[in-house]
């Protein structure tokens, strides 16, 4: 699934790769984090039609929720902005409009808010 950990400039360099051979993708960046997370607020990866991933925004627990979401954000047209935690982080709390919440099961009770973007050429 994921071609590893590419920082910063590399994924930059990789969209416009993409864009010049007219490959449609979507960009994803880690905006929040909380408590133990392997992904990192700035972290940006990379997700194209086929679910391919290049770039790093978290583990195993986030990988697969952000290649559904970002096929869904690429078929659809329409960015969106996923926050990945626990059941218990988002009870009692006001979820902003447009935030979608999903619940995932991670052994480091982390949680992350990843915006993504679709980039359609």
């Amino acid at each position: 699934m994921s071609n590893g950990a590419v920082e910063g400039i590399g994924v930059l360099e990789r969209a416009v790769e993409l864009t010049k051979a007219g490959i449609s993708f979507v960009m994803a960046t880690v905006v929040w984090r909380q408590g133990p997370s392997s992904g990192q607020r700035g972290s940006r990866a990379i997700v194209t039609a086929d679910g391919a991933i290049y770039g790093w925004i978290g583990g195993a627990c986030a990988e697969p929720v952000l290649i559904r979401e970002a096929k869904a954000v690429l078929r659809d047209g329409e960015a969106k902005l996923i926050w990945l935690g626990q059941d218990s982080d988002f009870l009692g709390l006001h979820i902003p409009e447009g935030v979608v919440t999903i619940p995932i099961s991670c052994q480091s009770d982390g949680a992350l808010q990843i915006f993504i973007e679709p980039v359609k050429v």
